[in-house]
């Protein structure tokens, strides 16, 4: 056997995987749960780095999924509404083998997450349709990403009809193109199925040490769920067509057989699935067995090392007392360091505030206590400045607010674009803030004034056009018409000439007054 063939039948330690899985509405909600890290959670999960995750985009809610699956549905002919126990989700995870995660950790935090987020968008682009929900774990054994896509694509086909087993093994090529972007050594994972087909036994695929499983885990695990979800399509494949012809009145000899021969193949499939979920779920319980182990390890040392202090306290008294005073200064200034860390979040943030009582009320008060007291002017500093920011904002917002509700009112009347102005002025005298915004609103009450003055004049000037122009056709028309037209201009006219305010004006018939009629 060559090298190439011996090495084709193992796990790729140096490959980034993917695996999918479709997902009833329960089962995503659940996993949804796990992804953000809501409620309890396994003992495997290291609690003091759940701060290291990172939720690129927040996954939906079932219910948000469903109504995105059945807007896709309605794009296809369908005869029957959406199964209530429909799948909802497909769920996937990225993950790498040992040395590919090892390469993968030594990037930065902002770069893995591109990097995660390129080869999710990759996955859906190939399955044709999008990502809803991207999380980082940072807080177990190893790095991976947890993704979810809509269970129909863009066309309104159920992706459970339109991934094939070769389009898992596409999207392994898939993956490992976006990783390599980033981390130009990782390679393309080899799946249980390439592996059997390249001369693997089963058991070669399965059984395996604890010794040899923390070592190459992450990715026959990876492999293993691949291969539960590989076997539950094809279940589900051929689940469709038993119900399909069980769902028939009458079966001919020939659709008979079929059924028998489908529900034969449903079996063996089902079996199948169910073989490759206990392994999956064997090997998980040996990843989390590991996990345990290696915390048990990491205690026993920290208490070894915790051994040795004593002992040296005991014998050099007056070193450890230095020591101690020296820690107590790296401590304080530590504390000091993640307390003007803690505080610089919370400006960038926008998240320090003052109660209404006058207390500061910070988001993370357990870091910036500990660089009380020599922090507390710049905090008290940093929480007026910001609440002076937002104070100016939500003048501003409100200034802004007034404006629209301004224009709107200033839409075609001379009276309206004068109240606009009065309430303007009103705001001017009750914010200082909001001059500026006020005197634009006046100018263009103004302009619309000018505008409909304009307006005015040409319509008036085109009444006296229909006028002259009746003159002139006058003697052609019947009186009673040429009555009605001449009695419309002169409404028309009365409409839109402006009503004197002054008694001499009136008489005169001089416009001097600033109210209209239109």
């Amino acid at each position: 056997m060559s090298e190439e063939a011996a090495q084709n039948r193992k796990s790729n330690p140096r490959a980034a995987q993917v695996r999918i899985q479709s997902a009833k509405a329960s089962s995503y909600a659940g996993q949804r749960k796990h992804d953000l890290r809501k409620g309890a959670q396994p003992s495997y999960v290291d609690a003091a780095k759940a701060e290291d995750n990172e939720t690129l985009i927040e996954p939906p809610t079932p219910g948000e999924l469903r109504k995105i699956n059945e807007a896709r549905r309605s794009l296809r002919t369908t005869y029957r509404a959406m199964r209530s126990d429909a799948a909802v989700a497909f769920v996937g995870i990225l993950t790498f083998g040992a040395e590919a995660q090892t390469v993968f950790e030594a990037l930065k935090p902002k770069k893995q997450a591109e990097a995660f987020e390129d080869a999710a968008r990759a996955v859906a682009e190939r399955l044709n349709t999008t990502l809803a929900g991207l999380v980082i774990h940072r807080d177990e054994s190893a790095i991976h990403g947890h993704f979810v896509l809509p269970s129909y694509d863009l066309d309104g086909n159920p992706l459970t009809g339109t991934v094939k087993r070769q389009t898992l093994k596409d999207l392994q090529d898939v993956v490992a193109e976006a990783f390599q972007k980033h981390a130009p050594t990782i390679e393309r994972g080899r799946s249980v199925s390439e592996r059997l087909e390249a001369g693997a036994t089963r058991a070669e695929t399965i059984h395996k040490t604890v010794r040899q499983l923390h070592a190459d885990l992450p990715a026959d695990l990876a492999a293993k769920e691949a291969e539960v979800a590989a076997a539950a399509l094809r279940v589900e494949e051929m689940r469709a067509r038993v119900e399909k012809l069980e769902a028939k009145a009458e079966l001919t000899d020939k659709e008979a057989k079929r059924l028998e021969t489908y529900q034969a193949r449903l079996a063996d499939r089902v079996a199948e699935q169910e073989a490759a979920q206990a392994e999956a779920e064997r090997l998980a319980q040996v990843a989390r067995d590991d996990a345990a182990q290696a915390e048990l390890d990491r205690d026993q040392a920290r208490a070894e090392e915790e051994q040795a202090r004593i002992l040296a306290a005991e014998a050099e008294a007056r070193r450890v007392e230095a020591e101690e005073d020296a820690l107590r200064v790296s401590t304080k200034a530590g504390a000091l360091l993640t307390a003007t860390a803690a505080l610089t979040a919370e400006m960038t943030a926008g998240t320090l505030r003052r109660t209404p009582e006058g207390r500061i009320k910070v988001q993370n008060l357990e870091a910036i206590r500990g660089g009380l007291p020599d922090l507390a002017p710049t905090l008290r500093a940093a929480t007026d400045a910001m609440e002076a920011r937002r104070r100016e904002e939500q003048a501003a917002e409100a200034a802004k607010a007034e404006r629209v509700r301004a224009e709107a009112e200033a839409d075609g009347a001379r009276a309206q674009a004068a109240q606009i102005a009065q309430q303007a002025e009103a705001d001017r005298e009750a914010a200082t803030a909001d001059r500026e915004a006020a005197a634009a609103d006046r100018q263009e009450a103004a302009t619309m004034k000018a505008e409909i003055l304009t307006l005015r004049g040409r319509m008036l000037g085109l009444l006296k056009l229909l006028k002259a122009g009746l003159k002139r056709v006058g003697d052609h028309l019947p009186k009673a018409q040429r009555d009605e037209v001449e009695s419309a201009i002169e409404q028309a006219t009365d409409l839109i000439t402006p009503t004197p305010t002054d008694p001499e004006a009136k008489k005169s018939g001089k416009d001097t007054g600033r109210d209209f009629r239109m």
